[in-house]
């Protein structure tokens, strides 16, 4: 587990030098993953990271609740 953790660190050392973007993440059933990407039972998820392009400042704006000020 230790080693995973070290290899995201240095994913996330990479991605950004590509920029990239990733996150990791831990809130998952490894079993259920597992079995959807058909390992071995003896192989086992300890780290899911989605990595992507970043999106650009038109798709976050698009993406972001909007607040209209109000109108008198």
């Amino acid at each position: 587990l230790l080693e995973a953790g070290h290899i995201g660190q240095n994913m996330y050392l990479e991605v950004e030098s590509l920029e990239m973007s990733m996150v990791v993440m831990g809130g998952f059933d490894p079993a259920k993953v597992g079995t959807a990407m058909q390992f071995d039972k003896n192989e086992e998820v300890v780290y899911i990271v989605p990595v992507g392009n970043r999106a650009t400042e038109e798709e976050t704006e698009a993406a972001s609740p909007t607040t209209k000020p109000a109108t008198e």
